[in-house]
C-alpha cells in the first residue's frame, strides 16, 4: 500500500475540487484543485529524485503546516521515501537532536525555520520546501549518505513520528503505509463523513500523528478540502470561520477552552443575554443528555454562527478536554468527539462516536483495537494500526510492550457502558508518603478558578530523602503584585481539602513549558528545581 496511490485513486472524480487552500496573511486565499495538487506532487517527486534521493531515504520536513508541507508529504510518499516530521515550533538544540538520532539525508525547510535556526554546523543537505531546486545561499542540497543512513532503509515506512516527550526525550516513532492508511479508514467509517463534501481547518501540527491523520491523509481520501493559516490570530481565525465556515474542526482541548472562554465572555457582557442562556442552557443540557433532543443547536444559533453555521464535527484529542467546557459545548448544541490515542498505537485508539456523546469519558474501544487495564489501571492496548517500533531503539521498542500489549502509561477506569475515563499518567501520578498515588490532574480541578493566575501545573516534586513526592504547584501570574493573593488563595482552597490534594509549595514562573499539543512538561519544571 502507499498514501498517495490511495489518495489519488480515491479522487479520480474529484479533479476541479479544491483540495488545499490558505488564508495568507496578505488577505488573499491561495486554492489548490486535486488537479493542481498532483501536478506539484509528481513536480515535486521527480525534484528529489533529481536531488538523488532513492525510496528508503530518510529526508525531514520541518516547516509550518501549508499546502506545500502537504505536497512534499505526498511526493516523499510516492517516491517512497521515509519523512521525518518535526515540529516547527521546537528549538534549534531539540531539532538537531532530532536531527541526529534519525540518519536524516536531506532536510525540507521553510524560510521561517531558517530565520530562526542556524544548520551550519550541521553536515546535512537542505533544500527550500517552497522551491526545491534553488538552494538556500550559503547551504548545500548535495546529498551525502552515512554508512548507517544507507543500511537502515525500509521502504515500507511512511513516516518517523516523534512522541511528544512530555516524560522523557522525544523518541522516534515509526509507522508503515499500511498502518496511516487503515486506522485512518477504519476512522472515517466509524465516523461517518460525508465523501467530496467535508471542509477541515486545520491548525493542529502536521508533524504531529493527530494532524498527520486528521487533517491530511483523512480528509484527502474522502475528497475534502483542507484550509491553513499562514499566521494564527484570534481574529484570523474568526474570519476564517465566517468565510469558510468549516464542516469538520479537529482541536486541542486548550483551543476549545480558550474558545469557550471568549463566548461567555460575550454573553455576560450582556445582561439580558446572560439571564436567557442561564436560563435555557441547563434545559438543553438536560434534554440533549436524557432524550437526545438537540435544542442547544436551535436556541444557540449566535454560537454556532461564530463557527461558521456549518460545523458537524469538533474533534478534541491530544489531552484530556475537562468536562466543564465539554459541557458547555453539548450543551450549546455543538458536537465534540474527545478520543484518546497514543502515537505509537495510531490514532485513535477510543473514541466517541456523534450517535453516542459523552462529555466526560475519551470513548470506546474503536474496531479491531483491544484495550484492557493492568492491575494498576494503566491503559494496555493491542491493535492492527500500531508501530514499527522506535527507530534504532530495540531495547525501548521491547520495553514498551508486556506480551504483547503496548504500555501507555496512561491510567484509567471503565464504567459500566464501557466508556474510559482518564485519571492521569503512570509517570506523573505523584506519591505521597502515605503511599497513596495521586493524579495532578485530579489536584488541578480543585485550583482552576484563582484570579490572575493565567496558568497553574501541578507537579510531584521529590522529597529530599527520597521515596515519595512533594505537591507543588507552578503558576503563571497575571503580574508579579498579586503573589501573595494566590498564595493566600491556594492555602484557603486547601484547608476545605483532604491532605492529599494540599499544596506544598509554590513556583511563580513566567512560562510553562509544554509540547506541540499543548501539555504540560512537567519532568522539565522538575528539573528547572535543580538547575
Amino acid at each position: 500500500m502507499n498514501i498517495y496511490t490511495q489518495i489519488k485513486n480515491a479522487n479520480t472524480h474529484n479533479m476541479d475540487r479544491n483540495a488545499l487552500s490558505m488564508n495568507m496573511d496578505s488577505g488573499e486565499i491561495s486554492k489548490i484543485t486535486y488537479s493542481n495538487m498532483f501536478s506539484k506532487v509528481e513536480k515535486t517527486a521527480s525534484e528529489l529524485v533529481q536531488l538523488g534521493l532513492i525510496p528508503g531515504d530518510k529526508v525531514a520536513i520541518i516547516a509550518e503546516n501549508s499546502p506545500e508541507w502537504v505536497i512534499t508529504y505526498l511526493a516523499l510518499a510516492k517516491i517512497n521515501c521515509t519523512s521525518v516530521l518535526i515540529d516547527a515550533s521546537l528549538s534549534q538544540i531539540e531539532t538537531h537532536q532530532l536531527l541526529a538520532t534519525s540518519d536524516v539525508v536531506l532536510a525540507l525547510i521553510s524560510p521561517k525555520i531558517l530565520e530562526k535556526m542556524d544548520f551550519q554546523g550541521n553536515d546535512l543537505a537542505l533544500a527550500n520546501i517552497y522551491d526545491i531546486k534553488t538552494p538556500f545561499e550559503g547551504y548545500s542540497s548535495v546529498l551525502k549518505k552515512s554508512e548507517q543512513a544507507l543500511g537502515n532503509r525500509d521502504e515500507t515506512i511512511a513516516n518517523i513520528i516523534f512522541s511528544s516527550g512530555t516524560t522523557r526525550k522525544a523518541a522516534g516513532i515509526m509507522h508503515t503505509h499500511e498502518s496511516m492508511l487503515r486506522s485512518t479508514e477504519m476512522c472515517l467509517n466509524e465516523i461517518n463523513m460525508r465523501k467530496d463534501e467535508e471542509r477541515f481547518l486545520s491548525l493542529i501540527p502536521l508533524s504531529h500523528i493527530y494532524g498527520i491523520v486528521c487533517t491530511l491523509i483523512g480528509p484527502l481520501l474522502i475528497g475534502a478540502e483542507i484550509r491553513f493559516v499562514e499566521t494564527l490570530t484570534r481574529i484570523g481565525i474568526l474570519a476564517i470561520f465566517a468565510e469558510y465556515k468549516p464542516t469538520i474542526f479537529p482541536a486541542v482541548p486548550k483551543m476549545l477552552e480558550l474558545f469557550s472562554s471568549q463566548i461567555k465572555r460575550k454573553i455576560s457582557s450582556d445582561k439580558k443575554t446572560k439571564v436567557l442562556f442561564d436560563l435555557f442552557f441547563p434545559v438543553c443540557y438536560f434534554l440533549r443528555k436524557h432524550f437526545n433532543i438537540n435544542l442547544g443547536k436551535t436556541l444557540f444559533k449566535s454560537v454556532h454562527a461564530g463557527f461558521g453555521g456549518a460545523l458537524d464535527i469538533i474533534c478534541s484529542a491530544g489531552a484530556p478536554l475537562d468536562k466543564e467546557t465539554a459541557d458547555f459545548y453539548f450543551g450549546c448544541g455543538l458536537n465534540v468527539l474527545i478520543t484518546y490515542g497514543a502515537t505509537e498505537t495510531n490514532i485513535p485508539t477510543l473514541g466517541n462516536l456523534r450517535h453516542n456523546i459523552t462529555t466526560d469519558s475519551c470513548g470506546q474501544p474503536y474496531p479491531d483495537v483491544s484495550v484492557k487495564l493492568s492491575d494498576s489501571g494503566e491503559i494496555l492496548i493491542k491493535s492492527p494500526y500500531m508501530m514499527k517500533g522506535y527507530y534504532n531503539d530495540a531495547e525501548s521498542t521491547a520495553a514498551a510492550f508486556d506480551d504483547g500489549w503496548f504500555l501507555t502509561g496512561d491510567i484509567a477506569v471503565v464504567d459500566e457502558k464501557g466508556f474510559y475515563h482518564i485519571t492521569g499518567r503512570v509517570k506523573d501520578s505523584i506519591v505521597l508518603s502515605t503511599g497513596k498515588k495521586v493524579a495532578p490532574d485530579s489536584i488541578e480541578a480543585f485550583y482552576s478558578n484563582i484570579a490572575g493566575v493565567l496558568e497553574f501545573v501541578i507537579c510531584g516534586v521529590p522529597t529530599v530523602y527520597g521515596g515519595s513526592d512533594e505537591v507543588h504547584a507552578f503558576i503563571v501570574a497575571e503580574q508579579d503584585a498579586i503573589h501573595d493573593g494566590i498564595k493566600k488563595a491556594i492555602h484557603e482552597i486547601g484547608t476545605t481539602l483532604s491532605a492529599n490534594m494540599k499544596i506544598m509549595r509554590i513556583h511563580f514562573v513566567e512560562s510553562i513549558p509544554r509540547t506541540s499539543l499543548q501539555k504540560p512538561k512537567r519532568y522539565l519544571l522538575r528539573a528547572s528545581l535543580t538547575a
